[in-house]
């Protein structure tokens, strides 16, 4: 196998992997660039029966792992991107829905308690709390007659909780899909352990760590200097 071809296993860890797999993409970026060096490989192919399979799996695995890893960030960027739209809905909701629990209070304070309760409530907590607490008080404030409430006003309202509940709707999407690229992540990774592992062993063999003049090439291959490889 020649040198060389090397620039995309190695173009650098793709950023914000996790810890675990970040330490496995370096080691199996190290492994890939010392069997693809002619006088290694050779060696490896003719006395242990490395061949350039092991090779294209090795360097495909880190190839993909690095795709993915890209793709990661990308999902966190989004998912980041999709909190703000929901800071922003909420926000925007907020004034809107205060105003009718005002005029509720308004109209109810001393006359019926128990309905007042249907608008009593913080747009702060768990997000389904929030869409239920509003979609409530927006139907009730549509036949209560409340005052200074007009139908713009409602209208506006609801338009508000329409956005607050899609951007919701888009978080979820994004957290959803961010689980599954790292689910990838982790299949990748043990696939590097698995395709490294075979070449180590492999030149863990054939340059034992009992002769000193092996240091070296223990070194690029990621071996003990001093004691076997244990995987």
């Amino acid at each position: 196998m020649p040198d060389g071809g090397t620039s995309a296993v190695n173009a650098g860890p793709a950023p914000r992997l996790p810890l675990q797999v970040k330490r496995e993409l370096a080691k199996g970026q190290g492994v890939s660039t010392a069997v693809q060096k002619s006088a290694y490989f050779n060696v490896l192919a003719a006395n242990r029966e490395i061949t350039a399979q092991h090779v294209a799996t090795l360097t495909t695995a880190v190839a993909d792992l690095l795709l993915v890893g890209g793709q990661l960030a990308e999902k966190k960027v989004a998912k980041l991107g999709q909190t703000l739209s929901e800071q922003v809905a909420l926000t925007a909701l907020k004034p809107l829905i205060a105003e009718i629990q005002k005029a509720a209070h308004q109209k109810f304070q001393y006359t019926d308690k128990i309905h007042l309760k249907l608008y009593q409530f913080k747009l702060s907590g768990v997000r389904k709390d929030i869409e239920d607490y509003t979609n409530t008080a927006l139907i009730e404030a549509g036949k209560d007659g409340l005052p200074g409430i007009t139908p713009a006003k409602l209208v506006a309202a609801a338009q508000a909780r329409r956005e607050y509940v899609n951007s919701g709707v888009a978080e979820n999407a994004a957290i959803g899909e961010g689980q599954t690229v790292r689910a990838l992540l982790e299949t990748l990774r043990k696939r590097i352990l698995e395709a490294r592992g075979v070449i180590q062993y492999a030149a863990d063999a054939e340059w034992p760590h009992t002769d000193p003049a092996n240091v070296g090439v223990r070194k690029e291959f990621l071996l003990p200097p001093k004691s076997r490889f244990k995987g």
